[in-house]
């Protein structure tokens, strides 16, 4: 069951569909056990997966059985993860709000736990929130708590996203240098550990700063590398988008 999960994992970021395949074999194989909390984990792997195709009432839908089986468990710090889950899905469908009052109480709950690889997350994505609010300055200081200690926890998916978060800020602020240095400095940490979901995100954005210097051909070739990557990982939101 642990190994179907941890497959499901590793190929969220390489090839969506077989990781929703894996991530019902580790749940139909844990309902087999009767094991509450096998089954909360496998819930909230499918969840993962729905939240990456932004299908996000199905992800709502498993995060909340998730969220039950470990309340039930009494296991505070794995609730506190889903939290944050369910959180980035509030998120992106703006209800900021929500998303918000979810992410302090998972930051809560890693801050006691001493977790500080997962408080890096939720840093980031508290900045996120702040973003989507127009709150650049509130921002821009979760962006480089969430960075400083995405570093410190040695964790570059984390580090790459905070990398990325500051580089919309900068872009914002028309420091287009700056943005284009933390953009780049992301897509390396990205090929370096064959995490290329994001990789979407990250030439959107290079091409969004070409398109601003009116190097159009080569913003095109990046928003064309935007989709193509978005469209294999089956994320409607950032095909959207590009």
């Amino acid at each position: 069951i642990k190994l179907y999960g941890d497959i499901s994992w590793e190929l969220m970021a390489v090839d969506i569909t077989q990781s929703l395949a894996y991530a019902e074999k580790e749940l139909n194989l844990a309902v087999k056990t009767g094991n509450k909390s096998l089954i909360a984990q496998a819930q909230s792997d499918i969840g993962n997966v729905f939240n990456r195709k932004s299908d996000f009432d199905s992800a709502l839908v498993h995060y909340q059985i998730a969220a039950d089986l470990r309340l039930a468990l009494k296991q505070p710090v794995k609730v506190a993860g889903i939290y944050s889950n369910m959180a980035t899905v509030y998120m992106r469908q703006n209800k900021f709000e929500e998303a918000m009052k979810l992410d302090f109480k998972s930051l809560a709950k890693f801050e006691e736990a001493k977790d500080v690889a997962k408080q890096a997350i939720i840093l980031g994505n508290l900045g996120n929130i702040y973003y989507e609010m127009e709150q650049n300055k509130q921002a821009k200081v979760y962006f480089n708590k969430s960075l400083a200690l995405a570093r410190e926890s040695h964790n570059p998916g984390t580090e790459a996203n905070a990398l990325m978060n500051l580089g919309g800020i900068y872009f914002e602020t028309n420091e287009v240098d700056s943005a284009l240095l933390v953009f780049r400095q992301a897509e390396t940490i990205l090929l370096a550990n064959n995490q290329i979901y994001n990789l979407g995100t990250v030439y959107n954005n290079i091409g969004k700063i070409l398109a601003g210097q009116e190097k159009y051909s080569e913003a095109i070739q990046y928003y064309e590398k935007a989709l193509a990557n978005r469209i294999q990982f089956q994320d409607k939101f950032g095909v959207g988008l590009s």
